[in-house]
């Protein structure tokens, strides 16, 4: 369920364009607003703008963290991607460089 609230609060962002204050109430209402009776493998909710973005933001973050040594090493992973806030804190940042500047294997190996 903490992945789900962490997801539903990247969309928030992207409805909202950008750093809003997201409360659990504002997570279980955005849930509740976008839930459908076929939900399980119905993926008609990917088509959407918001939902577009936040996975261009997340194929983003992949590819930059993908060849962490932290990460590809096998150990517990980068425990600073653990906190939710900081977690927040990088889909915003990301966000924003992926929006207004150029982002390519150079730029990558400097996130």
């Amino acid at each position: 369920m903490q992945h789900l609230a962490l997801l539903t609060r990247f969309l928030i962002i992207e409805e909202k364009n950008g750093p809003t204050d997201i409360q659990n109430a504002d997570v279980m209402e955005y849930i509740d607003r976008y839930q459908s009776p076929d939900g399980i493998g119905n993926e008609s909710f990917e088509e959407k703008d918001i939902a577009k973005n936040v996975l261009r933001v997340m194929s983003a973050f992949y590819d930059a963290f993908k060849e962490d040594p932290m990460v590809v090493g096998g150990t517990s992973g980068i425990k600073e991607l653990r906190v939710e806030y900081f977690i927040l804190s990088c889909y915003l940042l990301l966000r924003h460089l992926l929006k207004h500047y150029v982002w390519d294997a150079a730029e990558r190996g400097l996130f």
